[in-house]
């Protein structure tokens, strides 16, 4: 039962509240979620709160909560007495607000030199993303086929590798502003220690975390974001990502990071027909970022400290999926791609002894996360961060449109229809099914009465293992 709090004309706040509906064999879990209106523009989330009173979860729960958590629809017309528009008012707020910076490698601080398409050619990873790709491969020699072409090519660029224009400017500059550095790639720790080789040592010392794929979370999983924030002390609101790629923009929004896209880096998706996350800011050269920062200072001289402009958002989907975790609905990985860890970790350099680089936990290979079934899943995006978050994802849509979007992300798919639970075999079967949103309402033989809701419940349980769960986000609507 939802116990709902009154609508008003310009904000509407609908309380929160979880629901467990019995089913046979199967549980199923509803929780709604938190809306807000402001102006005419429809936004979700601020939080997904249960029974309990506290929303922390099992894999966020050394980073602090930031209480101003929220959404707002800004109009980059209206201008304040400061003279700023207010776009740009909110935009020096949170750069000012930036306590870290997590950098990027290839194609951001060194020129992108390793020709993908032939990287594609020669793993036979023809679209999507190669890591999610290569997850969901059991051949173990196809596997380490694919590795090794990567760690080959990777290994040649070091030879032809050069650093991105004003780089040592613009790393001096965020020392000089007090800011801490990191950063955080999918290469391996050689190709770091060739990048660093190529800096000047002083420069090269300002990195104090680096972390590689040998460690156990890799973008666009939103835990690697959190374990710096975590390790610096700092909210994740607080960090800024800057990279090429839509797995840096994807980890950072993932996290409620800001985030910040160097344009032409040679990753960043160009005209793909994906959807790609919005980063908060777009640059075209390193130092442009210096430049942001200084504008951003100078605003701050106009700007009242009391405004409460600056308004931090930290997905509701990735908030909701915590939630499932901590209350033990989802049972998820610490580790971002399982099946790839033994490879990510002998890509190492076997006298490589910087901690920093690696991670020597082994108590997680082998293991996978719960099989889910993201119900109505749409293009992926979404499907993609799930996956990341230590949980065997496959992406379920009615809309064949919408499943060749989820394939060329590289992603598992289902299509889904009333018979299909009969044509899973038994072996196949899902541990959960996770409906997010209101797309899972459009699913054909969907019709909003108590009946239809029990049917499709039943239909989904024939997806389920014994024991499985059903989860489902329901919006509480005054």
């Amino acid at each position: 039962k939802s116990t709902m709090k009154p609508a008003f004309t310009s904000n509407i706040l609908c309380s929160a509240s979880r629901l467990s509906l019995a089913h046979g064999n199967a549980r199923t879990t509803a929780c709604s979620r938190w809306q807000r209106k402001v102006g005419s523009g429809r936004k979700r989330a601020v939080e997904v709160v249960t029974a309990r009173e506290s929303l922390s979860s099992s894999s966020s729960a050394s980073v602090p909560t930031d209480e101003n958590v929220g959404c707002v629809e800004l109009d980059s017309t209206q201008k304040s007495s400061s003279g700023l528009r207010r776009s740009d008012r909110v935009l020096a707020r949170r750069l000012n607000g930036v306590k870290g910076v997590v950098w990027d490698m290839d194609g951001t601080m060194v020129q992108a030199n390793i020709d993908f398409k032939v990287m594609r050619e020669r793993t036979e990873i023809r679209m999507g993303d190669l890591f999610s790709v290569m997850q969901q491969w059991t051949d173990e020699s196809k596997l380490q086929h694919a590795m090794d072409v990567i760690n080959e090519m990777e290994l040649e660029a070091h030879e032809t590798m050069k650093v991105m224009s004003r780089l040592d400017e613009t790393l001096g500059f965020l020392h000089n502003q007090g800011l801490k550095i990191a950063l955080v790639t999918r290469n391996t720790t050689p190709s770091v220690q060739a990048f660093l080789s190529l800096l000047a040592e002083e420069h090269a010392k300002l990195f104090s975390i680096i972390l590689t794929r040998e460690f156990r979370h890799v973008k666009p999983d939103k835990r690697l974001m959190e374990h710096v924030a975590s390790e610096w002390g700092v909210y994740p609101h607080e960090l800024l990502m800057v990279g090429d790629s839509r797995e840096d923009v994807e980890v950072a929004n993932a996290a409620g990071s800001l985030s910040c896209l160097v344009a032409g880096g040679g990753n960043d998706g160009g005209s793909s027909p994906l959807a790609q996350g919005e980063p908060t800011l777009t640059i075209t050269s390193l130092y442009e970022l210096v430049e942001h920062f200084q504008r951003a200072s100078q605003a701050s001289q106009l700007l009242s400290t009391s405004s409460s402009e600056y308004v931090v958002s930290s997905p509701m989907e990735m908030k909701f999926l915590d939630e499932l975790v901590g209350e033990g609905l989802l049972n998820a990985v610490d580790v971002t791609y399982p099946r790839l860890r033994w490879l990510f970790r002998a890509s190492a350099s076997a006298d490589t002894d910087d901690g920093a680089c690696r991670s020597d936990e082994s108590e997680t290979d082998g293991v996978h996360g719960d099989r889910v079934l993201h119900f109505s899943c749409g293009d992926g995006l979404l499907t993609k961060l799930f996956a990341s978050s230590g949980l065997d994802v496959i992406g379920g849509e009615h809309d064949a449109r919408l499943l060749d979007l989820v394939t060329l992300r590289g992603l598992p798919n289902l299509k889904l229809e009333r018979d299909t639970g009969s044509s899973i075999a038994p072996g196949k079967l899902f541990d959960a099914v996770l409906a997010y949103g209101d797309d899972w309402l459009d699913a054909p033989w969907w019709a909003a009465d108590d009946s239809a809701f029990r049917t499709t419940l039943a239909e989904t349980h024939a997806w389920l293992r014994c024991g499985g769960r059903v989860v489902i986000e329901i919006a509480a609507c005054a």
